[in-house]
């Protein structure tokens, strides 16, 4: 079996992570569950795009692996998505999306031309386990989660994969691996 190159990426700024700023306890609002990108948000994953078009290797991403809200969804799609055109035969990956409410950032159509496959990586049960209004999980559930994550991931037949997600999951999914790295390997995948 041959190594597998991933690149876990973090969602751009979402308006849960505006809100949350102001106060923590923002995080616990049902309103910002699902919350989407915030205009920096978007800049953020289109200027990856860019970063990912001018390095001097391609990544040559075969399948982009995601949450399931639409705060990385919509980084995926920023990042690894085709033109903000609706030209051509390719199918949308994205529609267009108009402004919903008063602050919420409007996107253009993306199409899906070019772009690897999208394989969003969900919980089994139809309804959302983790997140609670009043709790939250703990650190040793989020690594256990993350471990299960892990073998998924490795058990998938492609060898070049991104990971858009989130920094909690990231963080504490990570800290399960390179106990025996040196100190500064252990403090860059350990990293927030």
């Amino acid at each position: 079996m041959s190594a597998q190159i991933v690149h876990f990426i973090r969602h751009g700024e979402g308006y849960h992570n505006v809100a949350g700023r102001k106060s923590t306890e923002e995080y616990k609002k049902e309103d910002y569950a699902d919350a989407h990108l915030t205009e920096l948000g978007w800049t953020q994953a289109h200027a990856l795009q860019k970063h990912i078009a001018q390095l001097p290797e391609p990544l040559n991403v075969e399948a982009v692996i995601v949450s399931p809200l639409s705060r990385a969804l919509q980084t995926a799609v920023g990042a690894f998505g085709g033109t903000s055109s609706t030209e051509g035969t390719a199918q949308p990956l994205m529609i267009k999306q108009e402004q919903i409410l008063e602050k919420q950032f409007g996107h253009s159509a993306v199409t899906s031309a070019g772009t690897p496959p999208f394989i969003c990586w969900e919980i089994e049960e139809e309804e959302d386990v983790y997140w609670q209004r009043d709790s939250r999980e703990s650190h040793d559930q989020i690594r256990e989660r993350g471990r299960k994550f892990i073998q998924w991931l490795m058990s998938r037949p492609e060898r070049r994969l991104a990971v858009v997600s989130h920094s909690s999951f990231m963080y504490f999914l990570l800290s399960n691996y390179g106990h025996g790295a040196s100190e500064t390997v252990q403090s860059e995948i350990r990293r927030w």
